[in-house]
């Protein structure tokens, strides 16, 4: 890897994200260890190139979005119906406000949405997916958990 793809990746991942709290990795090191080197490797691979990372960005998403579906679903079976109604429309009102608020965070003022816009953009959205899993791990606790 060059030196100029090298510094380009760690450019996006700054720009992409904050570090998450660490209770789910704590809860289970190793599906968030593996996962983490997995996306890693995708993100050095790309060389930089938008599409390929925006491609490792989408595996990563789809990944936890699969996690995170499969906690809902857990939690939802130990909750009467009203209560998993409510997460349901929690869920909603949780990815409506998660993409307002990634899209907020653009320079809107370029008058265009180039690349980098776009890579911010979902890598914010996998960052506020990866505060959601821990949020239910949080607010579930023993239920949520794999």
């Amino acid at each position: 890897m060059s030196i100029s793809s090298s510094l380009f990746r760690m450019a996006a991942l700054l720009a992409l994200s904050a570090p998450s709290p660490l209770s789910a990795q704590e809860e289970n090191p190793r599906m968030e260890t593996e996962a983490d080197d997995d996306y890693g490797r995708c993100m050095d691979a790309s060389e930089g190139i938008t599409s390929n990372m925006m491609s490792c960005i989408g595996i990563e998403q789809e990944r936890l979005d699969n996690i995170m579906s499969e906690k809902i679903i857990i939690i939802k079976q130990n909750l009467l119906p009203k209560k998993a109604e409510h997460l349901d429309d929690s869920q909603v009102n949780w990815l409506t406000k998660i993409s307002k608020n990634c899209w907020k965070g653009l320079p809107h003022d370029l008058g265009y949405y180039g690349t980098l816009e776009m890579l911010r953009y979902s890598g914010c959205i996998l960052h506020k997916t990866n505060q959601r899993i821990d949020w239910l791990n949080e607010k579930y606790p023993g239920q949520a958990n794999e």
